[in-house]
């Protein structure tokens, strides 16, 4: 399952760290390569393939978030376990909509994950996705040249709308079990989410950092990112 699921961008020797990212509506692991280009020759970057897209269009839009969230911790939990890498850190990474899901993936793993990690965090979901969906496409989450083509764009519009009814099924996690959070905000993000859901979750730290970046830190800011995973860590 987690060849199914994960992707890399290349097999390392050693690894130092180890983050499985999860991203935002209607994207595929693709949307996490910047990082994957930042990062380390020691440092794992894991990006988190839902069904619907990429390789995995032919199995359909997920069915919902029990499905989505059971499907990652398998298959991150597989991974971690089979890969031979004995204790390093190793952090859920969430960008937009998929920092909800991120948040489920760590309170499952528990003691397996070092740190949560939440990029662009929504404050909650919202019943009406054909906002999310005009918000996501105008602030440029996707390919433009893909959104030429009205078929493709019709397609990429159902996906988000699929993957934004998930997290309006859940509400973010109240008590992760001590698991650290670190909430990483773009300073130019116009989306305009409420920090205080994620102010009343209870953990052992949390860590409020601002970037100099929009709303897709992940494509904006993937170095900066990474630095202050690295510090968060340590």
């Amino acid at each position: 399952m987690s060849r199914r699921v994960l992707h890399r961008w290349g097999r390392l020797e050693q690894v130092c760290l180890t983050v499985y990212c999860i991203p935002h509506a209607g994207a595929g692991a693709a949307a996490i390569e910047p990082l994957a280009q930042e990062a380390r020759a020691d440092e794992d970057i894991v990006g988190v393939r839902l069904s619907g897209r990429e390789n995995r269009f032919s199995e359909g839009q997920p069915r919902d978030l029990e499905s989505v969230v059971t499907e990652i911790t398998e298959a991150v939990r597989d991974d971690a376990t089979s890969g031979g890498n004995g204790n390093i850190p190793r952090v859920i990474l969430g960008q937009c909509s998929g920092a909800i899901v991120a948040a489920h993936v760590a309170k499952r793993l528990g003691p397996l994950v070092s740190g949560l990690v939440v990029v662009s965090p929504p404050d909650k979901g919202s019943a009406d996705t054909s906002v999310t969906t005009t918000s996501l496409l105008s602030l440029g989450g996707f390919d433009e040249d893909l959104l030429l083509s009205d078929e493709m764009r019709a397609m990429i519009e159902e996906i988000i709308e699929g993957d934004v009814k998930l997290t309006t099924q859940s509400s973010i996690p109240v008590d992760l079990d001590g698991i650290p959070v670190l909430e990483i905000r773009g300073r130019f993000d116009d989306t305009e989410q409420s920090e205080q859901p994620w102010k009343e979750v209870s953990t052992s730290t949390r860590q409020l950092e601002f970037v100099d970046s929009g709303h897709f830190v992940v494509r904006d800011a993937p170095g900066t990112i990474l630095s202050l995973i690295r510090c968060f860590l340590k």
